[in-house]
């Protein structure tokens, strides 16, 4: 699961770039 959290949060990143610093916590948060 983490791997498809992490793509799914990659291409967020793409789509919505102002809110990078927010998926960049929740990926930490993951890790």
């Amino acid at each position: 699961m983490a791997t498809t959290i992490g793509l799914s949060i990659d291409m967020m990143q793409l789509h919505l770039p102002i809110s990078s610093d927010k998926m960049q916590n929740s990926r930490a948060e993951g890790i």
